[in-house]
């Protein structure tokens, strides 16, 4: 169920490009660029130059890039130093994608979307004190490692693998060594016979339960989008969501990013949805044309950054969208020539990441903005 905007609130918000006037009144924000971080790697501005994920840890604002679907790898991870204000280059990883940052324990972790050795085992990086990334080969069957989370004294992994292996698998070691996890439908085993993508893309944990997003498809007609419940020893089916959450495709992601915020959980995909059960699914409306590509959590509020394409002006219109007590308001806005696909805020500073997965290459690609708060 959408909620709708009142006539004069739409009115008013179509006027600012999207953004809605409540307590909060937006701005034509000022945006610096803080440059083109994989420049180096990839100067013709392809889509694999893209910052698909931020993550700040003490002075440096690590971002992940790459390509699987192009399998452009290995990656090399770059951090802009916030205190001395340039670009810094760590060492470079067997992977073709570094697309979620997640810190597992005390542990800051890149996942492994594709690495480029074979498909017996799946990969993960762990941050080294000396801000270099370590790789740990140990997910079993893991093609692609696409979350982490540490729940109830155990790493889970949310793998793509082929028939016969699971797709989620878990230490009980503090990630040193990892095994599959049943996943139970109907009282049975999970039949992933004859499946071409078996995937689990995401985890969510609110009110003390882990779940699991989980993808099949035979690669024709037959497909499943449905999500898990761990119940302590497998994870056993709990709803069907297929066509109850759907994407834009902006990224390689299927959930973008996700937060727990007032007693839901808000998923990120292009659209915005919430859930406090995990089986019925309410898409939060935002004006027509409005994508929202991620979110941040910060002080009691919930942040999502948001972008629309103007046709005739050939620009897209980013916004930074904040909670408020009957939905979402626009805080400022700019307009720029790709959309906004990633961002974090850091000491009162957001971060942007703009590209495009066009084809067409653009020499925008993969750039960093950022966007002080307004005093």
């Amino acid at each position: 169920m959408k909620r709708l905007l009142p006539l004069l609130l739409l009115s008013a918000a179509l006027l600012l490009g999207g953004c809605m006037p409540a307590t909060i009144v937006p701005y034509e924000a000022t945006y610096t660029d803080l440059g083109i971080p994989a420049l180096r790697e990839y100067p013709e501005g392809i889509p694999a130059r893209n910052i698909w994920d931020m993550i700040v840890v003490g002075d440096a604002l690590w971002v992940g890039g790459g390509d699987y679907d192009k399998n452009s790898g290995p990656v090399t991870m770059h951090y802009y130093d916030l205190a001395a204000g340039q670009w810094q280059t760590a060492n470079a990883l067997p992977d073709e994608e570094i697309s979620h940052f997640v810190t597992v324990g005390e542990t800051v972790i890149a996942t492994g979307t594709d690495p480029k050795e074979n498909w017996d085992l799946g990969n993960y990086y762990r941050l080294t004190a000396d801000r270099t990334w370590e790789t740990v080969r140990n997910l079993p069957g893991g093609i692609h490692n696409y979350d982490m989370v540490e729940f109830d004294g155990r790493w889970f992994a949310a793998l793509g693998v082929v028939e016969g292996n699971s797709p989620i698998v878990c230490s009980a070691d503090g990630g040193e060594t990892f095994s599959a996890v049943p996943m139970q439908k109907d009282g049975q085993p999970l039949d992933t016979a004859g499946g071409v993508y078996i995937r689990v893309y995401r985890f969510f944990v609110q009110d003390g339960g882990l779940y699991a997003l989980f993808r099949f498809s035979d690669g024709e007609d037959l497909y499943e989008q449905s999500v898990y419940r761990y119940d302590g020893e497998a994870f056993v089916y709990h709803a069907d969501w297929n066509g109850a959450v759907r994407r834009t495709r902006y990224n390689h992601k299927v959930v973008s990013a996700a937060e727990v915020w007032g007693g839901s959980t808000y998923l990120a995909t292009g659209r915005l949805y919430r859930t406090a059960d995990f089986i019925d699914v309410e898409e939060v409306s935002f004006p027509e044309g409005v994508q929202i590509t991620d979110l941040w959590q910060e002080d009691g509020a919930l942040y999502a950054l948001g972008c629309r394409y103007d046709a005739e002006q050939k620009q897209y219109r980013i916004t930074l969208w904040k909670s408020v007590a009957d939905g979402f308001a626009c805080v400022w806005y700019f307009d720029y020539a790709l959309p906004a696909i990633s961002f974090l805020r850091h000491q009162n500073v957001t971060y942007i990441g703009v590209g495009s997965l066009s084809d067409q290459p653009h020499y925008q690609n993969g750039t960093l903005l950022c966007v002080p708060d307004k005093e």
